[in-house]
């Protein structure tokens, strides 16, 4: 239970990641999207960055738990670190669709009328 809690709040923090870059650089993706990039194009952009966010996280806390659990136990556990890393991947890429919804929902020249 307390590990299934652990990898939701972490997906909602990856989730945020995403979303606030989308709210601040809404002017540069619709500049993007006036010049002609398609929508799927601009969704697998924020996709990756999430994802790219997802794997730095879970290489940092893989390995900052392999070496805890080496320090403490004496032992690695590395298939247990490797799991973990597979399912946060997994998890930044399933939160970041939201905001890459939210891109594909831009309107271009309301945005750029902002700016």
């Amino acid at each position: 239970m307390a590990i299934g809690l652990m990898f939701a709040l972490a997906a909602l923090a990856v989730a945020d990641v995403p979303y606030l870059g989308v709210r601040e650089r809404d002017g540069e993706l619709a500049a993007l999207k006036a010049f002609g990039w398609p929508s799927a194009a601009l969704a697998r952009l924020i996709v990756t960055e999430g994802v790219g966010v997802g794997v730095v996280g879970a290489v940092a806390g893989a390995g900052v738990g392999l070496a805890v659990t080496l320090a403490v136990t004496g032992t690695a556990v590395a298939v247990g670190a490797l799991v973990a890393g597979a399912v946060a991947v997994l998890l930044a890429g399933l939160a970041s669709v939201a905001p890459a919804v939210l891109v594909q929902r831009l309107p271009p020249a309301r945005v750029l009328a902002r700016e």
